[in-house]
């Protein structure tokens, strides 16, 4: 299949040229992988294609979960949210005193 894209702006033009020569390809080549990248991404109108990522992102979060297991156990971390706040007035009390050494 063949496809025209007319009009472009000649610095797109040159920019897409300078990235197939980075990348050791023809602006052609170059073009193809775009388009090919811009498809994977795009969102499928499938039907069923929301419950599979669902079930991706279920599996992934499981994944991260049995890597925390792994490394802590069930041990619950502290709330880190008071330390920040503690942190966060230290700071700004010394740049309210100005940059004294």
């Amino acid at each position: 299949m063949q496809v025209t894209i007319d009009q472009l702006e000649p610095e797109v033009v040159a920019a897409l040229q300078r990235r197939a020569q980075a990348a050791g390809r023809s602006l052609e080549q170059e073009l193809r992988e775009i388009l090919l990248s811009a498809a994977r991404d795009a969102p499928a109108d499938e039907p069923g294609r929301e419950k599979v990522d669902a079930e991706k992102a279920e599996a992934w979060v499981e994944r991260l979960r049995a890597v925390r297991r792994e490394l802590w156990g069930e041990r619950v971390l502290p709330d880190s949210a008071e330390l920040i706040r503690q942190m966060r007035d230290e700071r700004t009390a010394w740049l309210a005193g100005g940059y004294r050494d």
